[in-house]
């Protein structure tokens, strides 16, 4: 018989089920939240350690233990805000910065974001059997929670979902990379979380379950994820939302021609939607702003994933994706994101700037112009830079003519944009994973620093391709190399400005890896970056690899000195390799390019 709650009487601090099975408990009798929503028998049993000792003149414990743990473990402390931002959803949820100068403080953590180790050592196990994969995996329906069932049905959904481990994972993991999703705050409400349809859920489980120690859980959450998006016929912006998660993962598993296929997808249906336009986000809002908000995300996220896969996606049927109803000049009008604190924290939202007003802040008097933009506004801003050089390098191409001046002011561009950027990460109260963000900032740098790659290499003279086989992540959008011997490039190379800033821009892009790593006060591994930073190692270590091929090969008189540039560029293919294998362990695109890597390097000398 399972042990009653009794004011007089301590209980236990974990029940039997969940001391055998290794889970935390909440001891909440009877019976606990755990038990609860897993269907399982929950029952106590005496012992002299870890009891709670209870004043025998205390009263039964009424309170709700969902809600009030569900503001304990996802709560924000943001330096540079000190305001209080009350939801609209709900008047009874808020998040109060006042004391945001006290990180020690135990009700403002940042532990929904510590590194996973040490939330996976406490929440489960590193290995799932049957019956605890069950109970990852579904949620019994007489809790009123639920996700997808192995067999595939689904049932209601309610707040709890915020807590299952895989989309703690995902949140914890993936979402500050691509954040259009709602945010984990606003799913811990059950009047939103109830609007999300499973299939949606499914895939953010599956994407946090790559984030897991046990293989076998990404296999499983798999087969639920893709049944419930293939067999759902609804065309929404859900759907959507899903489809590009999906494209993402794929393309970060190495599946590129269903990446291919899923984004093609969704943005076809976003298009039908209508999402490019004003009134979708507000008509499809269920009269919340934060999902106005993560329309508007969901827009701008496909605006850049485009342009990603069809720079790096090895797929011919990426070349032809592309956003439709609106023009050049509609871009320029749309709506931007807000920063990532106000959004993660599921409050009000602002009145939201523009593209146009984003380009022309120079013009405005005030010094200060760079904190009014979001992070996420950077990032667009430095895709659409990018994609202008991609235009240039194809007009290029097809008349067979470089237009000098085209270059200088694509470079100008990137060399204000880059003292923009550094005038955010000033405004901004760290550099560290811990910032809202420095995801954003960070992809917004690397963007930036791949275009002006993309923009000197075809020019410059290390463009030499001595290999018989690009990566796959550069396979359909590297630059058409020029031609030439060895001698001539070595000889013409140092002094060659597009060889020196394709360089620079190689190794900077790097040097971002290696402040990443020896920064001890980030609290995240270099998995939570972006997949795309697979791709992005990969270009910035093929400039580098010529380098260093041109330098063995070169039997110049100052030979001593052409020995440390080798030492130089081969130490920095080095770090761009061990990276590879940190994001590896995640992502098996890693792997496969990191084997493609090694054969380049048994046909080139470095």
């Amino acid at each position: 018989m399972p042990l009653r709650s009794n004011p007089r009487t301590p209980s236990s601090l974990a029940c039997v089920p969940c001391r055998q099975r290794h889970l935390r408990c909440d001891a909440v009798m009877p019976p606990c939240s755990r038990c609860e929503q897993s269907n399982v028998k929950c029952y106590y049993v005496a012992s002299k350690r870890g009891l709670r000792q209870k004043a025998t003149t205390a009263t039964q414990d009424t309170r709700n233990p969902a809600t009030e743990s569900f503001d304990s473990e996802v709560s924000y402390t943001y330096p540079f805000y000190t305001q209080t931002l009350t939801p609209t959803f709900s008047p009874d949820i808020s998040v109060n910065f006042n004391n945001a100068m006290f990180p020690d403080t135990d009700k403002f953590t940042l532990d929904w974001l510590m590194p996973v180790s040490q939330e996976l050592d406490q929440a489960f196990p590193s290995s799932l059997d049957d019956e605890q994969m069950s109970g990852l995996s579904s949620i019994a329906e007489d809790s009123g929670t639920i996700v997808t069932t192995q067999s595939g049905r689904t049932a209601p959904i309610s707040r709890n979902i915020a807590f299952d481990p895989m989309m703690k994972l995902y949140y914890q993991n993936f979402h500050a990379s691509h954040p259009f999703i709602i945010p984990q705050k606003a799913l811990g409400n059950s009047d939103l979380a109830r609007l999300l349809p499973s299939y949606l859920l499914s895939m953010m489980q599956y994407v946090g379950s790559h984030f897991h120690p046990d293989p076998s859980a990404k296999d499983r959450y798999r087969k639920n994820a893709y049944m419930g998006l293939n067999e759902s016929p609804e065309a929404t912006g859900f759907k959507v939302q899903a489809m590009l998660l999906a494209a993402i993962v794929d393309h970060a598993d190495g599946n590129e021609e269903q990446a291919g296929y899923r984004l093609k997808s969704a943005v076809i249906m976003a298009s039908q939607l209508g999402m490019q336009s004003g009134s979708f986000g507000g008509s499809n809002s269920y009269g919340n702003v934060i999902f106005e908000e993560s329309w508007r995300r969901t827009f701008w996220e496909l605006f850049i994933v485009v342009h990603l896969f069809k720079t790096f996606s090895g797929q011919h049927n990426c070349d032809d994706i592309q956003l439709s109803g609106y023009q050049d000049e509609d871009l320029l009008k749309m709506e931007l994101p807000c920063d990532e604190a106000t959004y993660f924290a599921a409050g009000t939202i602002p009145k939201s700037k523009t593209l146009l007003q984003l380009q022309n802040s120079w013009r405005i008097l005030d010094n200060h112009t760079e904190e009014t933009f979001s992070s996420f506004a950077y990032r667009i801003e430095a895709t659409r830079l990018w994609g202008m050089v991609q235009s240039a390098n194809s007009r290029h191409t097809a008349f067979m003519h470089v237009d000098e001046i085209e270059l200088e002011t694509l470079d100008i561009r990137f060399a204000t944009f880059m003292i923009r950027l550094m005038k955010m990460d000033q405004c901004s109260s760290s550099s560290s994973f811990n910032d809202l963000g420095y995801q954003m900032r960070s992809q917004a740098q690397m963007f930036t620093l791949l275009a002006i790659i993309y923009l000197h290499h075809p020019q410059s003279k290390i463009g030499l391709s001595p290999w018989k086989r690009a990566p796959v992540c550069i396979a359909s959008g590297s630059p058409s190399f020029p031609e030439g011997t060895v001698d001539e490039l070595n000889h013409h190379k140092n002094s060659d400005p597009h060889s020196l800033k394709a360089l620079r821009a190689a190794g900077t892009l790097l040097n971002m890896i290696t402040n990443s790593v020896l920064n001890t006060s980030s609290i995240s591994p270099i998995q939570w970056t972006t997949p795309f930073m697979i791709c992005a190692v990969t270009m910035s270590l093929m400039v580098h690899v010529v380098d260093a091929h041109h330098h063995a090969l070169c039997h110049s008189p100052n030979f001593e000195r052409n020995c440390k540039k080798k030492s130089f560029s081969t130490s920095r293919i080095e770090l761009g390799m061990r990276t590879l294998d940190i994001l590896g362990e995640v992502w098996p695109l890693a792997r496969s390019v990191k084997r493609q890597l090694l054969d380049t390097f048994h046909e080139v000398p470095i």
